[in-house]
């Protein structure tokens, strides 16, 4: 069976979907394309390279991954970020190692917010690297990504969970989102949603659209910047992947 894979912004708790993808192998389920925002996006186009889920989840837990966050001092204003991100860094050319979106295995759409126009900006097509670094720049913690006549930031921004370029396919959707907030009536985590609401605008009510939706609760606890608890929020992830009826 084949899906096309929604994954949603989230930073850190990008393990999560990886503990998804890695299910969704373990059942022979395979993706047909991907749409993501921010960690979301940067995983897809990883995946997309035939890099297993298993694998990035290993590198991610090295000194030489944390070491593509570089300090920025928010150079260029505090709009240029506290940190920015190593375009160089090896680890990243390792993980993505076809340029262009388009030559990707699997088709990979890419959400980011163009900060020059101030609108969302839909990649198919272009420098994956860069595309997805942009997609993943969060302000104001991370700088901006130049790339063309772009100044872009994170997808988040506009779309944190970019349903709309899947829906003419003819796959059925997987959603995965990081931020299980927004799908809660406790009265405990109201304010959480009011101050993150930036972050899922329309997560909720695209996501009726989506053929199958994964989230868990248990992911809100853990904090979007850090990087700690990678496997525990991966095996959360894999738990999911394996119960979803697809």
């Amino acid at each position: 069976m084949k899906i096309s894979l929604v994954l949603s912004g989230g930073g850190s708790r990008g393990a999560f979907h990886l503990g998804v993808i890695y299910a969704l192998k373990k059942r022979n389920i395979q993706i047909a394309a991907i749409s993501g925002s921010s960690i979301g996006a940067i995983i897809g186009v990883i995946i997309a390279n035939d890099i297993s889920a298993k694998e990035i989840l290993n590198l991610a837990k090295t000194n030489e991954f944390r070491k593509i966050f570089k300090f920025n001092y928010f150079k260029n204003g505090i709009f240029g970020g506290f940190y920015k991100f190593d375009e160089n860094a090896q680890i990243l050319h390792s993980l993505i190692k076809c340029e262009k979106l388009e030559n990707l295995q699997i088709p990979v759409f890419i959400t980011c917010f163009d900060y020059l126009s101030a609108k969302k900006i839909i990649f198919s097509s272009g420098n994956a690297l860069k595309i997805a670094l942009g997609s993943c720049a969060i302000p104001p913690v991370f700088a901006p990504v130049k790339y063309q006549n772009y100044i872009l930031c994170d997808g988040g921004i506009v779309d944190n969970f970019p349903l709309s370029p899947l829906l003419n396919l003819n796959h059925k959707i997987l959603g995965v989102d990081l931020h299980p907030q927004i799908y809660s009536h406790s009265p405990k985590i109201q304010l959480k949603r009011i101050l993150r609401a930036n972050l899922s605008p329309q997560a909720q009510s695209l996501s009726d659209k989506c053929d199958y939706l994964i989230f868990d609760e248990r992911v809100d606890k853990f904090k979007i910047f850090s990087l700690k608890n990678f496997d525990e929020m991966f095996e959360l992830g894999y738990e999911n992947g394996l119960k979803i009826k697809i």
